[in-house]
């Protein structure tokens, strides 16, 4: 990969400090406010941008702690913020925002997809010369997108990798999408986080070469996201498929799947510790030790999936109602398995408040979506 050029507006204060016999350091802003999964899928901009801004302050906001704890040890920013803004509300927020964050930076870069209105209004709030984001097709005046100075067209059949990438196109770093593609996402555990991982394994006397790891979850940030799960008649099909070949199932139970774990019991009660082993009570990262170690990973649309792309893993995915070309395993050995429904992804667009459904076949108020109940588990 050649180097890029950064933007010639920074490259001229450089050279002006270096007249005066003055250090300027460029500061940075990764407004990282979406969950884990666009997190990783950011990875791989953040690189580039250290990679080109070598000695200058790069720094990241998130609001959700997954998200922290995922960047937090990434070696190309320099320091991680996290911050609950939906917690705390309006007015703390806007405080935090103006005590710790206004004025300090040259750049914010909000990462993709940067739709909604308030990404564009903390971006503004914190006030960097330059503001970075995408424009959508829709959302201009609505979703408040002039607040930010250069906005990069989104293109919306492309993988989130790769627009978050074009974000750094006003810095005048470009490079093609064949380059792009040979890049990884970027994931960091600590020695701390490997060792949580190993006694797991050794504890329950896993064998590596039998581990299966399934997520069947999906951040509830927006609503209806629980429909990219598989109904749990599917699950149980999954599972005593699995088992079957006589392997060993290391299934995940995050804040957001706790009700699946009473769900292993009544089904599955006297291979729980025997074939079947509930991680939980892990941090995310602990969890991606977990999984590192496992020969396969079985996964619905979310964050978890990603985090098996940046490790490498053979990834076998079920998709329903969102977007496959946008949100696949990247670089990574995959399998994608869905119904086949014509009017799937029925989630293409991120101006989309919450997923709806409407197929001939759909119950209203059901817990699940057709693409996702009709998906034949045999073929994974």
């Amino acid at each position: 990969m050649e180097d890029s050029g950064v933007n010639k507006e920074l490259i001229a204060l450089k050279i002006a400090a270096y007249i005066n016999n003055e250090v300027i350091i460029i500061s940075i802003l990764v407004i990282a406010l979406p969950g884990l999964g666009d997190a990783l899928m950011s990875t791989p901009m953040i690189k580039l941008l250290r990679k080109n801004f070598k000695d200058d302050e790069i720094e990241a906001l998130t609001m959700q702690k997954a998200t922290y704890e995922i960047l937090e040890t990434n070696p190309n920013l320099d320091n991680v913020y996290y911050f609950n803004f939906f917690k705390i509300g309006h007015f703390g927020s806007i405080k935090y925002l103006f005590e710790s964050f206004r004025g300090k930076y040259d750049v914010s870069i909000t990462i993709y997809p940067s739709y909604p209105k308030h990404y564009h209004v903390l971006s503004y709030l914190i006030g960097a010369k330059r503001r970075i984001a995408h424009k959508f097709n829709k959302g201009y005046f609505k979703e408040f997108h002039f607040l930010n100075t250069d906005l990069i067209n989104a293109e919306e059949d492309k993988h989130n990798v790769i627009n978050n990438v074009n974000l750094l196109k006003p810095l005048d770093i470009v490079i093609s999408e064949n380059e792009i593609k040979k890049m990884n996402l970027e994931l960091y555990l600590t020695d701390e986080d490997e060792e949580k991982g190993r006694i797991f394994f050794e504890e329950n006397g896993i064998d590596y070469d039998k581990a299966i790891f399934i997520h069947n979850g999906s951040s509830r940030v927006k609503k209806g996201s629980e429909k990219r799960r598989l109904p749990l008649s599917k699950l149980k099909e999954l599972i005593n498929l699995i088992l079957r070949k006589d392997y060993q199932i290391l299934f995940n139970i995050g804040p957001e799947e706790k009700y699946m774990k009473k769900f292993l019991i009544e089904n599955f009660k006297s291979l729980i510790d025997k074939k079947i082993y509930l991680v939980e009570g892990f941090r995310i990262r602990e969890v991606a030790s977990i999984i590192k170690r496992c020969k396969k990973v079985f996964v619905t649309d979310s964050g978890i999936m990603h985090i098996s792309a940046a490790l490498g893993k053979e990834t076998v995915c079920f998709f329903g109602p969102t977007d496959v070309r946008k949100v696949h395993p990247w670089n990574t050995k995959h399998e994608i398995i869905t119904a086949g429904f014509e009017c799937s992804p029925c989630y293409w667009h991120y101006s989309m408040r919450e997923f709806e459904c409407n197929h001939s076949e759909y119950k209203k108020n059901s817990e699940v979506f057709p693409c996702t109940e009709k998906i034949d588990i045999k073929k994974s």
